[in-house]
């Protein structure tokens, strides 16, 4: 006898709709190829390695939502970090975002996006990163706030912790770098935690904001560099949606 207010189903009616199912995720799969092949040409930031995180946070089920970027300039190691997670479109009270009409849509429209990510600068003969987050889109970013390595008001007191990921992404690489150990997916360095965090970058002195604003284009994450990442990133999650729908398509076959 079946449970209160669960209808029973024949096993015929049941395999009927997992029939339907696998043959709309079918269809879905290859609508998407093609797209497929062009993520897969994707133009990677130049002078930039891109490090396998999956490799790193093993075990964490957030990796495959992320993107490290890392390069060496002189004595300093920089990484750019940041997940598909936080790449939103702009919203429609954005004064630079127009009005958006079926025909444009059709014809490929691309919506304006921006991101939140994160540039750690380690540099030789100091203890503690320099941290930048920062929210970026095509035309350029912005820097919100500056960090001498770990500040729990500056990282893990964000709204929803979005930007506590992206630094243990970050510490993740930085003890694989250094030969430590990397077996606790939240662990804190206590000298990395002993650091100071700026208040929003908007707030100190304009002479000083200009010097810190120029540091990045410096170093290569400029506007084109921001522009990548979030191809990028939109094809990471791209290649998740894949992954998913070709998984579900294996499990509904006979």
């Amino acid at each position: 006898m079946a449970a209160p207010g669960i209808r029973c189903m024949s096993a015929q009616s049941t395999a009927a709709d997992f029939q339907k199912v696998k043959l709309v995720v079918s269809e879905q799969i290859n609508v998407l190829k093609k797209q497929e092949e062009l993520m897969n040409d994707l133009y990677k930031p130049e002078g930039w390695t891109q490090i396998k995180i999956d490799e790193i946070m093993e075990g964490r089920a957030e990796v495959t939502s992320l993107l490290n970027y890392e390069k060496q300039v002189g004595n300093e190691v920089i990484n750019v970090i940041s997940s598909y997670e936080l790449v939103q479109e702009k919203g429609e009270e954005d004064d630079e975002v127009e009005d958006v009409d079926a025909e444009d849509q059709q014809n490929g429209y691309d919506p304006p996006v921006a991101t939140l990510f994160l540039v750690g600068i380690a540099k030789e003969g100091q203890k503690l990163p320099l941290f930048f987050e920062c929210v970026g889109d095509r035309h350029g970013f912005e820097i919100l706030r500056i960090n001498v390595g770990l500040t729990y008001s500056g990282f893990l007191s964000e709204d929803n912790g979005q930007t506590a990921l992206l630094y243990h992404a970050y510490m993740w690489r930085k003890h694989q770098r250094d030969g430590k150990p990397q077996n606790d997916p939240f662990m804190v360095d206590q000298d990395v935690s002993q650091g100071g965090g700026s208040p929003e970058l908007s707030e100190l002195d304009e002479r000083v904001q200009k010097a810190f604003e120029e540091l990045l284009p410096a170093r290569g994450i400029d506007s084109d560099f921001i522009s990548t990442l979030i191809d990028n990133l939109l094809a990471q999650g791209f290649f998740n949606k894949m992954k998913f729908l070709r998984s579900m398509d294996a499990w509904l076959k006979p």
